[in-house]
């Protein structure tokens, strides 16, 4: 391969214990595949995300890497035994009609607690798999619950549904010993717990290679595994091929100022980059919430756009709670979402929304503020019309939206940001606490164009700051860098 002098450097590194920090569009894979390519004697093992990670590496590595998911490599021992009982997700429903719960509230909460333990590294089921927000003083007897369901579930004789969770926690558990000279562990920063422990465990070579600003699902209980990564030597990818340096200088801004980074981005896509949509031409619309999304989704019906493409599907955009909350606006009591139950009234969530400033619940109750009882015919005109992206059709829509956890890895000629992200900027000054996540959040949206981006309210006000202004231009557009001064100062420009 043609490798920049920093994907040599990882090719010929001698180091058993390597961290490799690949920024976004920084092309880690092709470099992963010409690390394995020098070692052809050697056995490797590509640890994959997902199944489509897995196949799609399996056609670009060398015939020395096996590329597995974790759940391949825990199925033959332990997944086989259970899986004439296998569900997609345990549900409620489960305990409901195995164990003679009668509470579905209460059963919702079990499942949650060993969905959490499932995905830890954890030996038992304990306090800290409770959401004890919910749970209140009842976590210490939901921890008791969990811990007879788990037992259940791993019998493969009892009726208790499993998943397939299940099975790669018990290969946890077993402390496998894998026979490999070296694991490739891709996706680092946001890696599950469960597989880090086994990673780790390993007396081989390991290879943890991750971009420490995209971990964005901490929500769920991932962790960024580079940190706990004891490795001999740590090296960088930094020249994304993906965008140009518009892109770069934004997401250089971000990363310095608000999280310390001091390893510059170089942009080396084939555009340069504009900061202007072209209308006429297919957009992503990248978006915090899911209910600002369906705000831009009913502004397209409302248009006539007779096609919206979701990344992903429609299906995982939460249009049904969206239902719930207007449900709850109008005093039904048929509302199925767990959490929008909660609340005996919609002015009881309105002020928990504010209180706890929660950016999906207040955006919600805009929307629903907004659109009132035209909510039910619009969900059902976005169902009619919408089409997942990576549909086979040659011609995809003008609308596309996504949430900004849906899509990463992924790539768009041009990306407009929502502007419900997390607010950088509050009377003309840096918001004193700002959520890392968050930032990271903000930086995976914007580092998916590859053309044009149009940059949000909330990045704006922040690249003024720092004296950096964006112009507008049918050709192109740049940012506008004034001379530098002094570097992490509020006044001063970072390019």
């Amino acid at each position: 391969m043609d490798s920049t002098p920093e994907q040599t450097a990882v090719i010929k590194s001698t180091a058993r214990n390597l961290t490799v920090k690949a920024f976004a569009g920084a092309g880690k894979t092709s470099t992963l595949v010409g690390y394995a390519q020098a070692r052809p004697t050697s056995r490797l093992l590509y640890v994959a995300f997902n199944k489509g990670i897995q196949m799609e590496a399996k056609r670009k590595f060398p015939r020395n890497v096996e590329c597995r998911t974790t759940h391949s490599l825990a199925f033959g021992r332990f997944g086989k035994p259970l899986a004439h009982k296998f569900s997609n997700n345990l549900r409620p429903f489960d305990l409901m009609r195995h164990a003679g719960y009668d509470n579905a509230r209460f059963a919702r909460l079990v499942t949650d607690t060993l969905t959490s333990y499932m995905s830890s590294a954890d030996e038992t089921p304990n306090l800290s798999h409770v959401d004890l927000h919910l749970a209140g003083d009842q976590a210490p007897r939901i921890v008791d619950h969990a811990s007879v369901v788990w037992k259940r579930m791993i019998d493969p004789m009892d009726p208790m549904s499993a998943v397939h969770d299940t099975y790669l926690k018990l290969w946890q558990l077993s402390r496998p010993e894998l026979p490999y000279d070296t694991i490739l562990f891709d996706e680092g920063q946001d890696a599950n717990p469960v597989t880090t422990d086994v990673v780790l465990r390993q007396s081989c070579g390991k290879v943890f290679v991750g971009d420490p600003h995209q971990s964005i699902y901490g929500f769920r209980g991932a962790e960024n595994a580079m940190e706990s990564f004891k490795s001999d030597e740590t090296l960088n990818l930094t020249h994304s091929f993906r965008f140009g340096q518009g892109v770069a200088d934004c997401a250089n801004l971000l990363l310095s100022e608000l999280k310390g980074e001091i390893h510059p981005i170089t942009g080396r896509g084939k555009y340069q980059t504009k900061f202007e949509i072209d209308q006429d031409l297919p957009c992503l619309t990248i978006a915090r919430t899911n209910a600002y999304l369906f705000e831009e989704a009913a502004m397209a019906v409302l248009l006539g756009h007779d096609r919206i493409g979701y990344v992903g599907g429609v299906q995982g955009y939460k249009l049904e709670m969206i239902l719930d909350a207007y449900r709850l606006w109008v005093g039904y009591s048929d509302i199925r979402d767990m959490f929008i139950r909660m609340f005996a009234t919609f002015d009881a969530m309105k002020i928990y929304g504010e209180e706890a400033d929660d950016k999906e619940v207040n955006m919600l109750v805009r929307v629903i503020e907004s659109r009132g009882h035209d909510i039910p015919v619009l969900v059902e005109r976005i169902r009619a019309i919408a089409e997942s992206h990576d549909s086979k059709r040659g011609d995809p829509p003008i609308v596309t939206l996504s949430t900004a956890h849906k899509v990463k890895g992924l790539e768009f000629d041009q990306v407009r940001l929502g502007d419900d992200f997390t607010e950088l900027v509050d009377g003309g000054a840096l918001v004193e606490t700002i959520d890392p996540e968050e930032v990271n959040v903000l930086y995976v949206a914007m580092t998916r164009a590859e053309r044009a981006i149009q940059l949000n309210a909330q990045f704006r006000e922040f690249a003024k700051l720092y004296d950096t202004i964006f112009r507008s231009s049918a050709q192109c557009e740049q940012p506008v860098m004034p001379k530098a001064s002094q570097q992490n100062s509020p006044q001063s420009s970072l390019f």
